[in-house]
């Protein structure tokens, strides 16, 4: 676990953890930012705070608080809140997942999905979500610190930001899915999007930010704010780059969406996984959809197929 600063860390893992430590009665209390996926990776997270925290007079785990509702940042939520009774902040329209636990990988494959996928983004076991969260909505902390929740849309229907201003006044943005580390976006070459127009206008956000610190959940977390920064452009640059290439195919021609895909994943040089192909298609699809939306882009349907293309129809 890495300090932050006097009251916040990381977890480092797949998905990254953050933690707020509010010092109150000799005793730390604990708001974990996301949680993260898998039994081994939840011990390890407990074992950490019990290294950190068990000889500066234990800690208590007070909240837990979900950026948005996929797999890979609540799927521990239910082992820390069986151990602590913790509350669970969460934003409303993520709570989806608690009706349908394969909500999230459903909405990126457009169906029931293959079970290569299903094994790895199904929640297993459910949470109680105890406060509905929103932007704008902040807690007070104990210490003098505060959070606030700021939206930072364009992964999620509702994903939100978690800006943590210590009694010092040090600001550090736990940042969700908004953007990639860089190591993870040299692996992915495009982040999935569910809004990526949204995405990218979230990404200029962020670089606008006045923060001592961004801390993403997947990827290497830079050292320094202004590299973070840098990190989230080459995360907006490929979305762009995305943009134009489609631009450039259905300029020239009708193209239906696999053709696009195809294309895609040749030029970013995509990894062929199911995985890497539903993400990357359903980003691709959302994309699609909102420049139609805007006027950039007709549609045609012929012979039973599907055109994308830049003439209007």
């Amino acid at each position: 676990m890495k300090k932050i600063s006097d009251n916040a860390y990381f977890f480092s893992a797949a998905t990254n953890v953050g933690v707020i430590n509010v010092r109150r009665e000799n005793m730390n209390h604990i708001y974990l930012i996301d949680t993260g996926n898998g039994l081994e990776s939840g011990f390890e997270l407990w074992k950490e705070l019990e290294l950190e925290f068990f000889n500066k007079g234990g800690f208590v785990i007070d909240a837990i608080i979900n950026t948005h509702g996929h797999v890979d940042h609540v799927g521990l939520n239910n082992f820390i809140q069986e151990r602590s009774k913790c509350r669970i902040y969460l934003a409303d329209a993520e709570t989806v997942i608690l009706k349908n636990p394969c909500a999230s990988i459903e909405r990126i494959w457009g169906a029931n999905c293959i079970h290569q996928l299903k094994k790895w983004y199904t929640l297993k076991e459910k949470f109680e979500v105890t406060d509905i969260i929103a932007s704008g909505d902040s807690i007070q902390l104990a210490d003098g610190g505060t959070i606030n929740f700021i939206p930072l849309y364009g992964h999620s229907s509702e994903h939100l930001g978690v800006l943590y201003t210590d009694s010092n006044g040090k600001k550090i943005l736990f940042a969700g899915d908004s953007f990639l580390g860089l190591d993870e976006l040299e692996k992915c070459r495009i982040s999935y999007q569910e809004s990526p127009l949204t995405a990218l206008e979230t990404m200029e956000k962020i670089q606008r930010l006045e923060v001592d610190c961004i801390v993403q959940s997947h990827g290497q977390v830079e050292e320094n704010v202004d590299s973070a920064k840098d990190v989230v452009k080459k995360n907006a640059k490929a979305l762009k780059k995305l943009i134009n290439l489609i631009y450039d195919l259905t300029g020239t021609k009708k193209c239906t969406l696999e053709t696009i895909v195809e294309k895609s994943i040749k030029k970013f040089n995509v990894s062929l996984r199911p995985v890497s192909y539903a993400l990357i298609s359903s980003t691709i699809k959302s994309l699609l959809s909102e420049l139609y939306e805007s006027g950039e882009l007709g549609i045609s349907l012929k012979k039973g197929k599907f055109y994308w293309t830049k003439e209007k129809f």
